[in-house]
């Protein structure tokens, strides 16, 4: 399927549920009337088909972007299995899994703020508290992620006689990498909310795992039997440090002149009000992502880790759809949900919903019915990991199913009800892994995964639709069997 295809089959889906009937840019008008700013204000049948045609390019962009992704981190993840053996892939996942961990609390929240305040202040030409938000928003990620970086190396090489001596260098060598990752969804947020949705994913979307594939293979060719998983950590930190130089010449080249010149206006104190649910959020979140890697490595050890992360990462490809749907639809939701225009906000998460579950199916079909052929690419030690597969896809074919409830809560600025229910299924998630591990090993941690991913989303679509009124799956208003109030 290339661009022009997704295009053209989004596009009329959009047209379907009538998105492009010039309401969402009539409430925009309607917004920037109330503001005073009416030189923003949308009336043109020009300035509507832009707004259609930039929603759609943005999806089939980001579509684009993330299939060869997905291509690419398929062939990376046979390369490294195939180089270095479930055990080493598994080091290697372990290390990567506590900095990805870390980069929540670097976070500070600051991404998701970013976008929702970003785009609400972009609708009305507020130029300066954008440049405030910049500004702030970049020494506040500088500030967390060298602490959180110190406060984990201090702690490690405290309790360093713990930890497997290769596990921890590989942990020790990946913590540069907090800082980096956490600056690059800082700077792909500034860039999302401003309109510039594809560009902002290609540094680290597309370009950071071109680029460590081609370190890896070129590492492995010059280093021969001395590589392992060591260097491959290294090269990671090395990818995300280039794609960083590339997102902020970006930035710096597509920042509207009126930002780059404008006097910072700061609200900092509501801005941190806002990360504050955020950073709970994302810590949460993570957890649950990231529960059954770090408690499979210290209840079964490296080679488990490796085996299941590759039917893991196998099983994620469910959900690539909706990953590509969220990161277009976040600026477009905070601002419907600015002007209240509910019926075209229910009509945009209908016809994404649809999209989505069409492209998920038959990826979930393929891994729950294919999955040992699937795994048998990396490697015949990795086939142990087919149940694991299959129940890893089913649930992430739910997860998909449900829609963007995610989103539309922490879009709508209802992050702390996400946050609630994050917390509680993060904690079911801790529970049975530590139940099901013992006794089933990889299974266990995908059966674990699967039950709190169901319970996550099955509260969170009930929330939305309380909460907001809007019907987040493909079938709409249908979904709950009574129109929204």
């Amino acid at each position: 399927m290339n661009s022009r295809q997704i295009d053209g089959g989004l596009s009329q889906a959009f047209r379907r549920d009538r998105l492009v009937d010039g309401g969402l840019a009539d409430g925009v008008a309607a917004f920037s009337g109330r503001m005073n700013e009416p030189q923003t204000t949308l009336t043109s049948r020009e300035d509507r088909g832009a707004l259609r045609m930039r929603l759609i390019r943005g999806t089939a962009g980001t579509f684009a972007l993330k299939v060869i992704s997905v291509c690419v981190a398929f062939v990376s993840s046979v390369v490294l299995a195939r180089i270095m053996g479930a055990e080493g892939l598994g080091i290697y996942s372990y290390a990567i899994a506590w900095v990805t961990l870390l980069e929540i609390p670097a976070r500070l929240g600051l991404p998701q703020v970013v976008v929702r305040e970003m785009a609400a202040l972009e609708s009305r030409s507020a130029w300066k508290e954008i440049r405030g938000l910049l500004l702030r928003s970049s020494q506040a990620a500088l500030v967390g992620s060298v602490s959180v970086i110190i406060l984990a190396a201090t702690v490690s090489w405290i309790f360093k006689d713990k930890f497997d001596s290769t596990m921890l260098m590989a942990f020790w060598i990946a913590l540069p990498s907090v800082p980096l990752a956490v600056f690059l969804e800082v700077w792909g947020a500034a860039l999302r909310a401003l309109k510039h949705v594809v560009v902002s994913q290609a540094p680290s979307t597309l370009g950071r795992p071109l680029l460590f594939l081609a370190l890896v293979v070129v590492g492995w060719w010059a280093t021969g039997e001395s590589f392992g998983p060591l260097w491959v950590v290294g090269f990671y930190v090395m990818a995300t440090g280039v794609s960083l130089l590339a997102l902020g010449s970006l930035l710096r080249r597509r920042m509207a002149r009126e930002v780059q010149f404008a006097a910072p206006t700061f609200a900092t104190n509501a801005w941190a009000r806002g990360a504050g649910s955020f950073i709970v959020l994302g810590g949460l979140n993570m957890i649950n992502q990231q529960t059954d890697i770090l408690m499979l490595g210290a209840l079964s050890g490296a080679e488990a880790v490796g085996v299941y992360r590759v039917a893991d990462r196998g099983a994620e490809l469910v959900l690539f759809a909706l990953l590509v749907v969220n990161i277009v639809l976040g600026p477009t939701i905070a601002r419907l949900h600015a002007v209240d225009d509910q019926a075209r906000l229910q009509r945009v998460i209908t016809a994404s919903a649809r999209a989505v579950i069409a492209i998920s199916l038959p990826v979930a079909l393929t891994m729950i019915f294919l999955g040992s052929t699937v795994l048998s690419v990396f490697g015949e030690q990795f086939t142990r990991g087919t149940s694991a597969l299959a129940i890893l896809a089913t649930a992430q074919l739910f997860n998909a199913a449900t829609g963007s409830v995610v989103l539309l809560l922490n879009m709508t600025g209802h992050e702390r009800i996400t946050a609630q229910v994050v917390a509680l299924t993060a904690a079911l998630n801790i529970l049975l892994n530590a139940l099901f591990i013992p006794r089933w090993d990889i299974d266990g941690a995908a059966i674990a995964t699967g039950i709190s991913l169901v319970m996550l989303n099955t509260t969170l679509m009930v929330r939305v639709h309380r909460k907001l009124g809007i019907h987040p799956t493909a079938l709409g208003r249908l979904s709950f069997g009574r129109r929204a109030t």
